[in-house]
C-alpha cells in the first residue's frame, strides 16, 4: 500500500496502519466499497496478534477463530491485489 501511495500521490507515511494507508490512497483511486472498513480488522488484529502482552490471558492466538483468520487472509489478499494492479499499471 505504501508503493501504491508513493506512485499515486507521490508520498510516504510512516504508520503500520493498514487503514490510514487505504484511507490515503482512496483520494487517488477508486476503491472497492467498504475496502477501509474491511482493513480497520486488520489493523484492530496487527498489534494483539503479534505482541504477547496485548492480552492478559490467556496467549493472544486464542482470542481468534479461523473464521477471524480466513476474514483477515480475504481482505490481505484483496489489498495485495489492488495494489499490484496498481503498481504495475502505467509503469512510468
Amino acid at each position: 500500500m505504501k508503493a501504491l501511495l508513493i506512485k499515486k500521490l507521490r508520498v510516504y507515511i510512516h504508520t503500520h496502519s493498514i487503514a490510514r494507508l487505504v484511507d490515503e490512497v482512496s483520494r487517488a483511486l477508486q476503491l472497492p466499497p467498504g475496502l477501509v472498513e474491511k482493513v480497520k480488522n486488520l489493523d484492530m488484529r496487527y498489534i494483539s496478534t503479534r505482541c504477547t502482552s496485548a492480552w492478559p490471558e490467556p496467549p493472544p492466538y486464542k482470542h481468534y477463530s479461523r473464521e477471524d483468520a480466513e476474514e483477515a487472509l480475504t481482505v490481505a489478499v484483496s489489498v495485495v491485489e489492488l495494489v499490484r494492479r496498481g503498481v504495475e499499471e502505467n509503469p512510468w
